[in-house]
């Protein structure tokens, strides 16, 4: 399946949009894209410099996983999670 995913950074609390960019990603499934888009937007806002960062999203998995709400049980998905981790902390 190809899908595409997309990040955006809001300078808070004027909602200002910083940075918009989107991948197109082959082969893959929409909650390995739901990471990709999540990690890459983490990224984006580490190389601006942001040190205080809130995540939003519609991937209600990607999210709930990455606030410890419900487990990752699938390994693919670990990966991503794994990675976001190891971003933000």
């Amino acid at each position: 399946m190809e899908v595409i995913c997309s990040w955006i950074q809001w300078r808070l609390p004027d909602c200002d949009i910083e940075t918009t960019a989107s991948a197109y990603l082959l082969a893959t499934t929409a909650n390995i894209a739901e990471y990709t888009g999540m990690i890459n937007g983490v990224l984006a806002a580490l190389d601006k410099g942001v040190t205080d960062l809130i995540a939003v999203g519609d991937a209600r998995l990607v999210i709930q996983q990455s606030m410890g709400v419900i487990a990752c049980m699938q390994g693919t998905l670990q990966v991503g999670l794994a990675r976001r981790k190891d971003l933000t902390t």
